[in-house]
């Protein structure tokens, strides 16, 4: 019968060796005897009496489980009982429920070992209600699931009712069982709380709550958490939409971890914005090509990170080739690296992953529009559009001949983990060239939306594409998205369906709030690999907060909107997303006044006429206008909002009135890490990271009040239009004592109209501060002039 095992006694008498003796005990676990439970080594000074007491891991010994002892001695001896007879041992049994919780903790413990070391290639998806020998012989990682299996299979033995316990076998087991077990609902909304505001919050505050524990148990100063740059860039690139909820907070933690990790990318695995190490499309890409682009996407408008992606953009230039017959294709999906820069790789295969290597390009054209990004990205997709038919979608071309390798007969853009879709439709947004959506229109104009084109319906219809459908085609199209659902019907409820999820459903990952529940650990305390954390559930969130998603492998941007001031107090639904247009209903949740910000992103630069005001009767309308007026919009700039508590507010920014495009205008830059102060000099450079020249360039520091304390004209300053970057150094003299709020402008008189002007400026306080603390007489203290030393020392600490 089943029996709990706490310790044991061996008992003999040792004899037939002089001298000290050296030896080994080992007890084998009675339930995995290839694992030992105790490895314990001895000394005895001279033959005599042994009685060794062995407090062992308590043990749950199942009927039939077979324990045994190794005794290994360093020379030969001669073991025998009392009296003469063989040596005595005595197991120490206890009640089951005894020796239950240490047990089972050592067991769960080798569980979460085997599951961790075998979470990058996640083997167990392909057990499908076969035996397990037809499993295991399946393939080589199949091939080490017999130890995870049989683990789990005895965790759940043990106590069939442990929490971690259901969840690890459900996770692993979940296409082999019959059914799931049930877990409680996400909680419904409070009296008064809209369910648009509720659910989207919660998985928002899920998703945020995944994040933090991983910045709390596995960061370390590099910015990586265990998978090296090559993975942790994907963990990364999960929660690229976190940071547009919230400014501070988490967000601004893995902000500041993924600057860290880029400058580890930066000297140890990129070369001229290229992978050092040459392998094929998708882990070139994933050795920092996209952790360059995220961070220009995070740090808006910073023109090291800019810089650095147009470095990798014009590289990449590098790794194409233009055949005879006028195509640009990259020369071979398998042989990617640096070291095409000097000796080019045959041309073999294009396809495949190969569209993510344009992430770096893609994200400087969407800042400046620079015309030889665009350029040569259009080239590779012109190429490809002459390979793209129905029921032929392309997906693999040989380079020389031309000659289609792989198509999808129904599954348009699809190539490349859907990065083929995202490159097409992000293009289209950049170019307004309906061509680069035209796999999807095809089907589409057909109410129609097979994978991937129905994950990317909402994106098109955000950026103006499907504004020439027959009437009722919309309708048709909605229910293949809820987020499209949303904006073509203004039904919010399928997208809150989707949020909530299946109480039943077989997701293999958390996607919805139903697997949050039921999955509350799996992307946490068990330590999966970096590259296999994929909360989805973050998706549904961004639609509702920001009008569109990124993540992992799907980059092109459609969010309308982000959020800074409110906390995590609030919940947002973008209900309108155009390029001339934006509506959003805002919820706080706080118990008094918020005042934020808004910050829009996709709509054109325009004249807009921003009207604000209450919605009492939860239907998405204004019941009154309580603030408005027009203001000049373009990418990047924010309106003040204010949110009254616990109620509804409209946002609705319509425009009255097109202006020229913010893109063929020059834009002047500063980093404050590039700005040093040595005693009364300042240092630092100036960029233009935009597509226009800029005539007269100039540097000053202000004061608090805004007052010039001191300037300098630098001259004309080109613009990047060769993605060659333009810059320029710069000296200024400063007085003896600065003052707290100084700051460092460039065109401080905003004489030139740039793409944005919230890279203009650098805050000096801290850097002053600094400068002030190196040349501090710290041998005051020592003196005894205490009250001077401790009003010098508040100066520098404010």
């Amino acid at each position: 019968e089943e029996k709990g095992l706490a310790a044991i006694t061996l008992e003999a008498k040792v004899s037939g060796a002089s001298g000290p003796l050296a030896f080994t005990v080992v007890v084998q676990d009675p339930l995995d005897p290839r694992l030992d439970l105790v490895w314990l080594v001895f000394s005895a000074t001279e033959s005599g009496m042994l009685r060794l007491d062995l407090d062992i891991p308590d043990q749950v010994l199942f009927k039939g489980s077979q324990l045994w002892l190794t005794l290994r001695f360093d020379r030969d001896a001669v073991l025998a009982g009392p009296r003469g007879r063989a040596p005595q041992l005595w197991l120490h049994f206890v009640p089951r429920e005894n020796a239950l919780p240490e047990a089972l903790s050592r067991r769960k413990m080798l569980m979460k070992t085997f599951f961790s070391l075998l979470s990058e290639p996640r083997p167990w998806g392909g057990y499908r209600k076969q035996s397990r020998e037809q499993f295991y012989a399946s393939s080589p990682y199949a091939g080490q699931c017999p130890e995870l299996f049989m683990t789990i299979d005895e965790c759940y033995e043990l106590d069939p009712s442990d929490d971690i316990v259901r969840q690890y076998r459900e996770w692993v087991y979940l296409r082999n069982l019959d059914s799931l077990s049930d877990v409680p609902p996400p909680p419904p909304p409070p009296e008064g709380v809209p369910a648009w505001a509720w659910y989207p919050r919660l998985a928002w505050l899920e998703t945020r709550r995944i994040a933090e524990w991983w910045l709390e148990e596995r960061l370390v100063p590099t910015g990586e958490f265990g998978g090296r740059v090559g993975d942790d860039s994907d963990f990364y690139q999960q929660f690229t939409d976190l940071p547009f909820f919230e400014k501070g907070g988490v967000a601004a933690k893995m902000m500041d971890s993924a600057a860290r990790m880029a400058e580890l990318a930066e000297k140890e695995n990129l070369r001229r914005g290229i992978n050092i190490h040459t392998t094929d499309a998708l882990h070139a890409y994933e050795e920092g090509i996209n952790h360059l682009a995220l961070m220009a996407r995070w740090f808006h408008g910073d023109p090291i990170y800019l810089e650095r992606c147009m470095e990798s953009a014009r590289n990449m230039e590098e790794l194409t080739i233009v055949t005879k017959d006028g195509r640009r294709h990259f020369r071979n999906r398998e042989r990617m690296g640096a070291r095409d820069l000097e000796r080019a790789s045959e041309p073999a295969v294009d396809g495949g992953a190969t569209p993510l290597m344009w992430h770096t390009a893609l994200q400087v054209a969407d800042y400046n529009r620079n015309p030889r990004a665009i350029k040569i990205l259009r080239e590779w997709a012109d190429s490809w559009l002459k390979f793209m038919k129905p029921g032929q979608w392309a997906s693999a071309v040989d380079v020389v001949s031309g000659k289609v390798i792989d198509s999808e007969k129904n599954r348009p853009l699809y190539g490349g983990y859907r990065s083929q879709a995202s490159v097409f439709t992000w293009l289209y947004g950049l170019t307004k060239d309906k061509r680069y959506v035209e796999p999807f229109l095809y089907y589409y104009r057909r109410g129609q939306a097979p994978y991937p084109a129905n994950g990317f319906l909402s994106d098109v219809y955000s950026l103006g594409g499907l504004t020439d459908l027959e009437q009722r085609t919309p309708e048709k199209l909605a229910a293949h998205n809820p987020a499209a659902a949303l904006y073509m019907t203004g039904d919010v409820k399928p997208l809150v369906r989707g949020m909530i999820g299946n109480p039943r459903g077989w997701q293999a990952e958390i996607s919805n709030l139903y697997d949050a529940r039921r999955w509350p650990d799996m992307y946490t305390t068990t330590h999966q690999f970096t590259d296999r954390i994929f909360p989805s559930l973050l998706q549904h969130a961004s639609i509702s907060y920001l009008g569109g998603f990124c993540r992992r492998n799907k980059f092109n941007p459609t969010l309308a909107a982000s959020w800074e001031g409110f906390g995590t107090d609030y919940a947002a639904l973008v209900l309108v997303n155009q390029p001339d247009r934006v509506k959003v209903a805002v919820y706080s949740f706080a118990e008094a006044p918020m005042q934020g910000k808004m910050r829009v992103w996709a709509l054109e630069h325009g004249h807009y006429k921003v009207a604000i005001g209450p919605d009492a009767s939860d239907d998405n309308e204004m019941d009154r206008i309580e603030k408005t007026g027009t203001v000049e919009l373009a990418k990047a700039d924010a309106i003040d909002v204010a949110l009254p508590p616990r109620a509804v507010t409209i946002v609705q920014i319509d425009q009255v009135e097109r202006l020229e495009s913010i893109f063929a205008r020059p834009d002047l830059a500063i980093a404050a890490r590039e700005v040093k102060i040595e005693g009364n000099a300042l240092t630092g450079t100036v960029h233009n990271i935009g597509s226009a020249n800029a005539a007269e360039v100039t540097v000053a520091v202000l004061d608090a009040s805004g007052q010039v304390i001191a300037s300098k004209s630098l001259g004309k300053l080109a613009a990047p239009v060769d993605l060659l970057p333009k810059r320029t150094s710069f000296s200024l003299r400063l007085p003896a004592r600065a003052g707290r709020g100084w700051r460092l402008v460039v065109d401080p008189d905003r004489r030139i109209p740039e793409i944005y002007e919230g890279n203009n400026e650098v805050a000096l306080d801290r850097l002053l501060a600094v400068n002030y603390a190196k040349g501090w007489d710290w041998s005051t203290f020592r003196r005894g002039r205490r009250n001077q030393a401790i009003r010098s020392l508040w100066r520098f600490a404010e």
